[in-house]
């Protein structure tokens, strides 16, 4: 495959340059100075961008050139980058979060152009030859652990998110395991962008209505930001009586677990996937649009407070 470089002018968003190589320069890698241009969902999402960096710290070592458009998780503007991104030439295209359905118009257009899509986390779809799969799997044990904690009674506040299937797919399971028990669930939407904002705000008006000693109370979010906002509420109005559970295993969220301020979260290794895809990306280019499509498994560890000392020596980047 012809390898096409990325434009330097004025592109329909505000696109970032991360890494750059000189024409006919390799840098450190034996792969040509392939093109990448990376869709991200919101740079104020941790966890995507904790795959980002893996992902792009490779292909600096390599010598790619990659740029990179953040759409604040405007699909709208998420379609416009991949568009610009076809008009432009580049190897691949590597999305993150937004569902593929959603990226339809996006990813036809750069198969029809012969590039191939990379999606972490966005689910497959026709034209994504590589998927990060960071769903429902990544939940079990931390909606187990609650159910058990909670001895299915009491009232759950949960905060999810429609603009991912990480987080759809996690509330899908949860639902599925509360069916039946004696838990009340009340169910908020916290947007990405302002999650960790709108879980603070959320969580005091669930206080108010749910004063200590009303039983048996917990907090779970899709994503850690939720429970980090949820964290921070319950600090101000001195709350010790009520349960958070984060999932991801962002190095904020982990230190609450230290701290006792989150009862657990589950800890997918993202950055590892993230690396695997960029070691892939070689392949997945030569073998273009025709690639048989693959899935990157994210195995999850359940981390508490008992459990931390030993996952933080096993996984020290995550805790820094």
């Amino acid at each position: 495959m012809i390898i096409r470089r990325i434009a330097r002018g004025v592109a329909l968003l505000a696109v970032v340059p991360t890494v750059a190589s000189a024409c006919g320069d390799t840098g450190g890698g034996d792969d040509p100075a392939y093109s990448i241009g990376v869709v991200q969902f919101s740079s104020s999402e941790e966890t995507s961008e904790t795959a980002l960096r893996a992902y792009l710290d490779h292909a600096d070592d390599q010598g790619w050139e990659v740029t990179k458009v953040d759409p604040q998780g405007s699909v709208d503007k998420a379609i416009s980058a991949m568009n610009d991104f076809v008009q432009k030439g580049v190897d691949v295209i590597v999305a993150t979060v937004f569902p593929s359905e959603s990226l339809t118009a996006g990813i036809r257009a750069a198969s029809a152009a012969g590039i191939p899509v990379i999606s972490f986390a966005g689910g497959p779809a026709d034209g994504v030859v590589v998927d990060m799969d960071a769903g429902r799997p990544t939940a079990t044990e931390i909606f187990e652990m609650l159910l058990e904690d909670l001895d299915g009674e009491g009232d759950l506040l949960f905060f999810g998110n429609n603009q991912g299937p990480p987080c759809m797919g996690r509330e899908a399971e949860l639902m599925e395991l509360v069916a039946g028990t004696g838990i009340e669930v009340t169910r908020k939407e916290v947007p990405i962008p302002g999650h960790v904002e709108a879980a603070t705000q959320f969580t005091h008006a669930w206080l108010a209505e749910h004063p200590a000693g009303s039983g048996p109370l917990a907090v779970v979010g899709c994503l850690d930001e939720a429970a980090l906002g949820a964290v921070s509420a319950l600090r101000q109005e001195r709350r010790q009586d009520v349960l958070v559970y984060g999932i991801n295993g962002t190095s904020a969220a982990l230190h609450a677990v230290e701290s006792g301020d989150i009862r657990a979260v589950s800890f997918i290794d993202v950055a590892a996937a993230g690396r695997t895809a960029a070691e892939r990306t070689p392949e997945v280019i030569e073998q273009g649009t025709d690639a048989e499509p693959s899935v990157i498994p994210i195995p999850a560890v359940l981390v508490t407070s008992e459990t931390y000392t030993s996952f933080a020596e096993k996984y020290p980047g995550a805790v820094q």
